[in-house]
């Protein structure tokens, strides 16, 4: 018994770490045993800094790809292909049909000058044949003691005449067949530029569908970086805390408790309580 009043005897509570127990022997409720403590103190002082630079380095590495200016020159180009810019031609393919016109165009030229030089060439050699031609007649009358008359004169008159027509017709000739050969290369020439700007024409279709659908996705995609930026900033700190959780969970408690010991008052309470309900 305890006593007249009883009594009350504390139970103190009971730990159980499944590492096991400090090198005392004892459990205690948050320490665990120096295993734990050196697992904690490699985490403080070597694991969690190295990963916190690593992080820093990652984050200032997707700011900067987060901000990169390709976005925005990529973003503007595909506006102006969903726009249509390019449909009826390109900067490239705008120089490249002028540098072709002005290449056949120089070569029709030099061709031209080249063919008017011969005709000058065969004007000059024909009329100075003819000239020589005149003048030994002339020197033969005289050396004959003939007279060049009229009619001889009216003669070389005639030929030369003719020949000045002969000239002009090759000269008419030769220029209106470099005008349809220079006609001809030009409509040649514009018939495939025209080909290539239809070519581009449908490129730039196809790219305008291509970049309606590349458009969100660009705008998605330089956001979705933007989202895990804050994310960096606790990228060294989840993985300690998935080891310090693991390290400091899995022990148990048993509470504390408080035993009474019953003395004599609490019998004799318990003995009156029994009579009081049979009545007596």
């Amino acid at each position: 018994m305890g006593g007249l009043c009883g009594g009350t005897k504390s139970i103190k509570p009971d730990y159980t770490d499944p590492l096991g127990p400090r090198k005392d022997g004892t459990m205690g409720p948050t320490g665990g045993p120096e295993a734990r403590d050196q697992i904690f103190e490699q985490l403080q002082g070597y694991l969690y800094p190295r990963a916190q630079a690593s992080a820093e380095k990652a984050g200032k590495v997707t700011e900067g790809a987060v901000y990169n200016p390709g976005w925005g020159g990529t973003q503007q180009y595909l506006r102006g292909v969903i726009g249509g810019n390019r449909l009826n031609g390109s900067p490239f393919l705008d120089r490249s049909n002028a540098a072709s016109r002005k290449a056949l165009a120089t070569s029709l030229g030099s061709n031209q000058e080249a063919a008017m030089r011969r005709l000058a060439t065969t004007r000059s050699d024909a009329q100075t044949n003819l000239a020589g031609t005149q003048a030994a007649q002339r020197s033969g009358f005289t050396r004959s003691g003939l007279r060049f008359g009229t009619g001889n004169q009216q003669a070389q008159e005639a030929t030369n005449a003719a020949l000045q027509a002969q000239l002009a017709r090759a000269e008419n000739n030769t220029t209106g067949d470099l005008t349809g050969q220079a006609a001809a290369a030009t409509a040649g020439l514009e018939a495939q530029l025209a080909q290539g700007n239809q070519a581009n024409y449908q490129a730039e279709r196809q790219a305008q569908t291509q970049a309606a659908a590349l458009m969100p996705q660009s705008i998605t995609g330089q956001a979705q970086l933007a989202q895990t930026m804050p994310g960096n900033e606790y990228a060294a700190v989840a993985p300690a805390a998935q080891i310090i959780q693991g390290l400091a969970g899995g022990g148990s408690q048993t509470p504390g408790q408080v035993m009474k010991t019953p003395g004599a008052l609490d019998y004799i309470g318990q003995v009156a309580g029994i009579a009081g309900m049979a009545g007596y």
